[in-house]
């Protein structure tokens, strides 16, 4: 699991675009108020991606579609493509495999996974890149006020020192 994108950051992450996503959904951006909203853990060179944080909008027994599996299939194709999922779409649909869905709305960034799925793709993937956004933010302001601040000579170190003082 990442040091610095924990589940907490990716709550927070998606807690912070909460009130703009809400806003887009009441606009009529959004074509609908249903969402789905996934996170990997950016841990590198694993066979298999590991799901950090899942976020539910609107109940599901009123969706049309299961936009969570949706969601985290979108993820899997960014994970396993490391790119946007409309990029494999547009530039790599040989890439596809028989499970995977064919709608943008995933976002790579730097080995950083996020996927949203319920409205229209570009619409999920603007809000994916704000979560991602979020999220980077966030673990640079882990960074700056828990690490680089310590004597430690390791991230961890500097972590658990952190966590010590604060208990």
């Amino acid at each position: 699991m990442s040091l610095l994108l924990t589940e907490t950051i990716a709550r927070r992450a998606v807690e912070l675009v909460m009130p703009a996503i809400v806003w887009a959904m009441s606009t009529g951006l959004a074509k609908r108020t249903h969402l789905a909203i996934v996170i990997l853990d950016p841990k590198p060179n694993l066979a298999e991606p590991i799901r950090l944080y899942e976020e539910k909008l609107g109940e599901e027994e009123d969706w049309d579609h299961p936009y969570t599996d949706i969601a985290w299939g979108k993820a899997e194709v960014c994970w396993r493509n490391q790119c946007n999922s409309g990029e494999v779409r547009d530039h790599r649909p040989f890439a596809y495999q028989a499970v995977d869905p064919s709608f943008q709305g995933g976002v790579y960034m730097d080995g950083l996974v996020v996927a949203c799925s319920g409205v229209d793709g570009y619409v999920d993937e603007m809000f994916s890149m704000w979560i991602a956004l979020a999220c980077l933010a966030l673990c640079r302001q882990k960074m700056a006020t828990q690490v680089l601040p310590t004597d430690a000579d390791t991230v961890g170190e500097a972590l658990e020192a952190t966590a010590a003082q604060e208990s």
